[in-house]
């Protein structure tokens, strides 16, 4: 896992957008790769199709948990990705639904759920001395690095 400086992660007032921002990238890269995969099985379908009728709001795959249970069933990535994934849905909720929330680092529970991700312990010892801010950032860096790597194999990109 690549170890980033905590300057360039530093989430000072924006620590809301930055839980929810996390989430989004993360449901565009996923996306892509379920995408990937419709399409090659369906020449009538196209990544657009799929945005429109399966990850609005209204859509069968609307959420990164949503997404990340069925990547699971196509084995396009494995459970510890996929408890990782809906791990950071839950930091995203948290930070989107309460309006008090305080900086990750006055969160122990909200940090405790990221200390709990695969990638953290298997990673701990990069991991340790940085702030808690750019720990979230690695995690996801490292699975978007995945989910990439994933689509690569395929041999194709969605979009």
């Amino acid at each position: 896992m690549e170890r980033h400086s905590d300057h360039r992660y530093r989430w000072a007032t924006e620590y809301r957008a930055t839980a929810i921002q996390t989430v989004c990238d993360l449901e565009s890269h996923l996306s892509e790769l379920l995408s990937a995969v419709f399409v090659s099985r369906n020449p009538d379908v196209t990544h657009e199709m799929a945005i429109t009728e399966l990850y609005t709001d209204r859509g069968a795959l609307s959420s990164l948990g949503k997404m990340a249970s069925v990547a699971l069933f196509l084995g396009l990535i494995d459970k510890e990705q996929r408890d990782d994934l809906k791990t950071l849905v839950k930091i995203r909720n948290h930070y989107a639904h309460h309006r008090d929330a305080k900086q990750l680092y006055d969160e122990p529970d909200m940090f405790a759920l990221v200390t709990k991700t695969n990638l953290y312990r298997k990673n701990k010892q990069q991991l340790e001395g940085l702030n808690e801010q750019a720990v979230v950032m690695c995690i996801k860096a490292q699975l978007i690095f995945d989910l990439r790597e994933r689509l690569k194999a395929l041999g194709t990109s969605a979009v």
